[in-house]
């Protein structure tokens, strides 16, 4: 079997497997009813009330979220009917989980780990189909983009890419960061400029647009941001143990953290394990609440798959115990956030194995083609 096969046939099934998790989702594995194509939709109502030519967004549809860029970048959506938006939101998850696969899983040689099928059955990929996060999914490929790309010291392609994955703008503010204090540090002055050009290329536009269309936004986008991160602190997340006992500081203080965190990580090099664990810690420090956003831990789950047969049983485990334990919570009538903690303990662990006993230090250096 040739390695361009055995990488088809290894997405194909992971896919598959993510579909047919779904699917099951929504009779025998009991997500709330509410929850299907819930964001999905909200995304979709913001969308086509800014097509309309709202002039209060922003406070019209409260559970839009996403910085204000795109709205333009991601109009042609509101253009679909209401059905026809969920259902696309749900098919391009499905493919950027996919894609991630192909991104971080691939062995030195370019082959894929069969393990590898077994991430279309995380919790969080499947959660992110069944609302319809696709903003979340896009975000972490194009952060992983970003990351691949300064790799291989294409600054300002990588800076069109962090400038996109700044849809998820709390994973994307300690990645840049750290992405471009390592470009001044490590490629000087010119690859700095160029990833800063890169994301003011892919985000001015559309914010100049946003501007003269939706002066009032400035004001009514913080205030969702901060209705926002009150919800989330009030569910749970590493966020939640901070605020409550420092407030508005504690916040301050958590993305600090994660900044000085990412930077630290990537300090000297950025080897594939330093950018899959980035990814990974962002949600520690993000203010995210649901069980989605574990799914930042694929790259570095992906990074621990490739290297041995006892790699693989660690997915294997990781993959299935917040099945176990959201089931389990589910049948004691528990809090529905119970799996949160538990992915984020998972994902800090992996993270920090992957950066303390990590292999030789790489250079940045082309990525190896597929098959």
């Amino acid at each position: 079997m040739t390695f361009r096969r055995r990488n088809i046939i290894a997405i194909g099934l992971t896919a598959g497997l993510l579909a047919f998790l779904s699917l099951l989702g929504r009779t025998p594995l009991s997500f709330a009813p509410a929850s299907f194509g819930a964001d999905s939709g909200g995304t979709w109502d913001a969308l086509h009330l800014f097509g309309a030519g709202d002039q209060h967004l922003y406070r019209d549809a409260p559970w839009f979220f996403y910085p204000p860029p795109f709205l333009v970048l991601l109009s042609p959506i509101g253009a679909l009917g209401r059905d026809s938006a969920i259902g696309l939101a749900e098919a391009l998850s499905m493919a950027c989980v996919a894609v991630l696969v192909v991104l971080w899983a691939r062995r030195d040689d370019g082959t894929i780990p069969w393990v590898a099928v077994l991430f279309g059955g995380m919790f969080a990929a499947v959660e992110l189909v069944v609302i319809g996060q696709f903003g979340t999914a896009l975000g972490l490929v194009a952060l992983s983009a970003a990351l691949l790309l300064a790799r291989e010291d294409r600054w300002f392609v990588a800076g069109i890419a962090l400038g996109l994955g700044s849809l998820r703008l709390g994973n994307a503010l300690p990645i840049a960061v750290a992405l471009l204090v390592f470009a001044g540090r490590m490629r000087g002055r010119t690859a700095l400029f160029r990833c800063l050009a890169g994301g003011a290329l892919a985000l001015t536009p559309a914010g100049i647009a946003i501007t003269l269309r939706y002066p009032s936004w400035p004001s009514e986008y913080l205030a969702s941001v901060q209705d926002y991160t009150g919800g989330v602190v009030s569910r749970g997340g590493v966020a939640r143990l901070v605020a409550q006992s420092l407030g508005t500081a504690g916040t301050v203080l958590v993305i600090v953290m994660g900044v000085l965190v990412c930077t630290w990580i990537i300090w000297r090099s950025l080897d594939l394990d330093s950018c899959a664990a980035v990814l990974a810690v962002t949600v520690l420090f993000a203010p995210m609440g649901a069980d989605y956003a574990a799914i930042f831990s694929l790259p570095a789950l992906a990074r621990l798959a490739t290297r041995s047969r006892l790699g693989a049983c660690a997915i294997a485990v990781i993959i299935v115990l917040p099945w176990i334990v959201w089931r389990s919570a589910s049948a004691i009538n528990a809090s529905a956030s119970t799996a949160t903690p538990l992915a984020e303990l998972t994902i800090a662990l992996v993270a920090a194995t992957l950066v303390l006993r990590r292999g030789r230090m790489l250079p940045p250096s082309p990525i190896p083609p597929v098959g």
